[in-house]
Parts: structure tokens; sequence; C-alpha cells
């Protein structure tokens, strides 16, 4: 006869009511609602070790119940395992260890065997149940946790080897498990609701791949790895010695001159998903470089400094006299838009020694064209100069030891895109030649407002962030994000620009002053914060 807790309980609880008909029913106070739960908790406990407390009465639920029970081995609600109270606590190694004691002192008694390692053993009837588990492979809930434990393990190796896993490898490896068992009575299927729970206590979710690294990388990234946490321990010692504003890190990055989307809504089914840009050939595959500076404290130090790419590797006077005059950006060029040594020597002159003053900690990555130690012999060191202390980030750890890397390049091109969806949206066909976003000027004028934007008090707790995330503080500061901070609105918020007869509709929420603006009034008007 089957015996379901729930009918249990609610007949329980109509006995309550017979009992107690007619007292008070007043709302309960803090201390009544306390004890009812504890009451709860005990009657839950005594039903499901009254039902469950062997095996045999495990085996008299049906198949449907088994699978719920099972899923409470292996999904709780703090992310780790939790074994239920009536499940068999003796593991199957130790059955195996105690079948094996009794198998050499046949004549042993219940209570001597458990004196002599074998405490489990409560009863002589378990001899028989567990050397039937033994034979199946443990009972329900260890095959289940067996499955679930090897198709992680599974998971963890291969993404040790940076290999890309679909569901299907994960159905593939719990089958596997599966059919590991000498259980005919054992039947399973890798379910899509299997492979969601799964999925969702080991944490496992679809990434976007942001980086392929070859077969060699592989090999050796313990190797890696260990030279990053080496790096990480080396700068923690180290930038204590310096006040936060003077622990800086630098990396340039490089931008598209049309910033064009990889996805976009459409209508489901469509053999062919197109996607306009003002240039397909050129702006959208054409680059150039930024670098920014960022400092342990939270702040951008200096101007953001922009090489653009200009097929002559030059910008004459006719084009200087006619550039967006920016008042937080360097200016150079080169014929690929990349940097080169000369231009990075230009970059310390113009970006790091007009605004550092005092000895500094100075964190770089290995790229060749900065690592010329010639060119910080020249500028710092001497006798009336500052000091710099340059530490190289080791080659391969530039994801995992670069805080601009890390959060803030993200970040950055987060804005950038956004600009750049907003006026292929709405005004990409009303617009002069002279006045589109992939110009010269606008290039220039877009990097102003991004670098006038994160200079914003607001963004002091995310580049702080970087440094966390890099592994080079152990502070983990809370921040907002550019979308929380910029493009996040509250319902009682304007949704038009609120500049004077401006109805246009709202864009972005400013940094600095928290006004909302539309995006003719944001970009094009230069909305710009002087400190």
């Amino acid at each position: 006869m089957d015996i379901c807790p729930v009918v249990i309980v609610g007949r329980v609880l109509e006995l309550i009511k017979e009992k107690y008909a007619g007292r008070s029913e007043s709302k309960p106070n803090e201390k009544e609602e306390l004890v009812a739960q504890q009451m709860v908790d005990c009657l839950h406990g005594f039903v499901t070790d009254s039902l469950f407390e062997d095996d045999e009465a495990l085996e008299e639920i049906p198949d449907s119940q088994v699978s719920s029970y099972s899923q409470q081995l292996i999904v709780d609600d703090g992310g780790k395992e939790v074994r239920p109270k009536f499940m068999d606590n003796c593991s199957l190694q130790r059955k195996t260890e105690i079948l094996k004691l009794i198998a050499d002192h046949p004549n042993w008694s219940v209570s001597t065997i458990q004196r002599n390692g074998g405490k489990e053993f409560k009863h002589a009837k378990y001899k028989k149940r567990w050397e039937e588990h033994i034979k199946r492979g443990g009972t329900r809930f260890e095959q289940w946790r067996y499955i679930d434990e090897y198709t992680y393990g599974r998971f963890v190796d291969a993404r040790k080897e940076l290999k890309c896993i679909k569901e299907s490898n994960l159905k593939l490896w719990a089958a596997e498990a599966a059919q590991s068992f000498r259980d005919a009575s054992f039947k399973f299927k890798a379910s899509s609701f299997w492979i969601a729970k799964f999925k969702e206590k080991h944490s496992i979710s679809s990434r976007k791949i942001t980086k392929l690294v070859s077969k060699r990388e592989v090999a050796s990234m313990e190797s890696i790895l260990e030279a990053a946490t080496k790096f990480q321990q080396t700068i923690k010692r180290i930038s204590p010695q310096y006040p936060s504003h003077l622990v800086l890190n630098t990396d340039q990055v490089g931008f598209m001159y049309e910033l064009t989307g990889n996805r976009t809504l459409s209508h489901t089914g469509e053999k062919l998903t197109v996607a306009c840009a003002t240039s397909p050939t050129n702006l959208a595959t054409h680059s150039y470089t930024c670098q920014y500076v960022i400092s342990l404290a939270g702040t951008i130090v200096g101007d953001v400094f922009l090489c653009l790419q200009e097929r002559t590797a030059r910008l004459s006077e006719t084009v200087k006299k006619k550039l967006f005059a920016a008042p937080n950006v360097t200016i150079t060029c080169s014929s690929s838009g990349k940097l080169t040594t000369s231009l990075y020597e230009y970059f310390l002159d113009n970006v790091i020694l007009t605004n550092v003053r005092e000895d500094f900690l100075y964190i770089i990555d290995s790229w060749a064209g900065q690592t010329n130690v010639t060119s910080y012999n020249d500028r710092f060191d001497s006798e009336d100069s500052v000091s710099c202390n340059l530490k190289l980030i080791p080659k391969k750890c530039t994801s995992l030891c670069q805080p601009l890397d890390t959060t803030f390049h993200r970040q950055l091109k987060y804005f950038a895109r956004a600009i750049f969806a907003e006026t292929m949206m709405n005004y990409s066909s009303n617009l002069n030649p002279a006045d589109e976003i992939t110009t010269r000027n606008n290039i220039i004028r877009l990097h102003s407002l991004l670098h006038n934007q994160f200079s914003a008090p607001i963004f002091v707790p995310m580049i702080k962030y970087c440094w966390f995330s890099s592994g080079l503080t152990d502070e983990k500061p809370l921040f907002k994000s550019v979308r929380e901070a910029c493009f996040q609105f509250e319902i009682s918020e304007s949704v038009t620009c609120c500049k004077e007869k401006c109805k246009n509709p709202r864009f972005l929420k400013c940094s600095h002053c928290r006004d909302i603006l539309c995006f003719a009034c944001f970009f094009y008007e230069f909305h710009y914060h002087f400190n």
C-alpha cells in the first residue's frame, strides 16, 4: 500500500483544527510565528523519518516520485548538495567494507560488528539489502548522484581543455553513467528538465566565446595560471607602498570607425538576416586605437589618447585647423590606426608626464611597442624626474591580470555601441555628411564625451572593481554599470529631454548632473562637464 506524505500532513491539520476549534484566530505575533515554523519543521522531519527510515520503504515509492526525490539530492536552496533525511547515510564504499568485515567474521553478532568498525550496520537484515545495493550499483539516490557527479566531472575536464560543450554532450555523458549500473529496473533519461536542473545546480550557462587560443596554449594553461597568480600576489604586496592614485594601469583598445552589433531582433524562420551599415567594407572594417590610464583610486588619469587611421600617417595643417577641439583628447595618427613605439613615447610625454608628478607604480602588458626600457630611462628615474616602478604583466596573462581588459573596456564599448545604435536607428537618414558619426571630428567628439562621462564620481566604484576583477586587489566594491547608471530610468522620470523647448525622446541620463537628455542634446550639442 502506497503512503502519501501529503495525505498524512492534511489529516494532522484536520485533527489540530478539531482539537482547538473555537479558540482565538487572531493574527499571530512574531514569537507565535516562530514557534509555528519550528513545529512545521519538526512535523516534516517526523514524517520523512517515519516513512523513509530505510531503503525498503524507498523501494515502494513509485518511479514518478523517485525522480523528484532524487532532484532533492542534487539541487538545494544554497547551491550545495544536501542529503535528504530519509536517505541511507551509508555510502556504497562503506557498505562494501562492512560486508567484507562480516564475510571475514561470519559468527559475529550485530553489536560485535558495530564495535569493530561497522557502526552503520544496525540490523542483520541490512546484509541482504546492502548486497543488493552493491550488485546494482547503489541505492536510487546513489545512482542519481553518481550520474550527476560523473557528468559534472566530464564537464570540468572538458572545460579545463577549453573544449566547446553543448547540451548534447551533457546528455551523452549522463547516459554513459546510467549504463554503468547493473540494474535493469533503473530507467534514466537525460531529459530537458534534468539538463536544466543540472545546469542550475552547477551554475552552467551558455557563454559567448570571446577568445580562441591554440592547443599549445591549452597545454601550457597551468603555467599561465601560475604566472598570473604570482604576478597578482606581487602587485598586492607592492601597491600599498604607493598612494592609490599613483598605482596606474594603461592599455590600448581598438575601435571600428563604425560599430555595428552582431545580433538583431527579426522574424523567426527567416533564412537570411541582413543589417545595414554606412560602409560595410570600409568603416566597419577599418579601426583606430584609443588608450586610457586608470588608477587604483578609481579615477581616469589624463586625457584619452586617440590614434586615428590616416592613409598618409600624418594630419595636414589644414586638417588640424578643422579638428574638433576636445578638451580631454590627445590625438595622433598612423597609417594602420595602431600604435608604434614612437607613438607610445608620444603618449608617455603628453599623457603620463603631464599628469603624474610623484613616484608611481606603472602596470602594462607585454606588448613589444611599450616594453622598451630606453623609453622609460629617458623620461623617468633621473635626479630631476619622478620614479616609475614598471611592472609587466606576463605573456598570455593579460585577460586575467589587466584591469582595463577585465571590466573597463567592455563598459566603454557598451556605451559607444549605444551611441552608434541610436544614430543608425533615428538619425542616419536626416544627417548632413559632416554630421555622420563616422567622420573624423565626430569620432573625436565621441571619445571626448565617453571620457567625460566615465570621469564622473558615479563610475569610481566601477573603475575600482576593475582592479578586483583582475586579481590585483582584494577590495570588491559595489558599482553601477553603464547600463544601470546612464540607460535605466525610473517610472516617474520624464520620457523626453529635459532641455528647454526640446521634446525629443530621452536617450540617456548624464553621469555627472543626472539630467535626462535626448541624443542630439547629448552628442551634437556636446554635453560636456568641466571639473
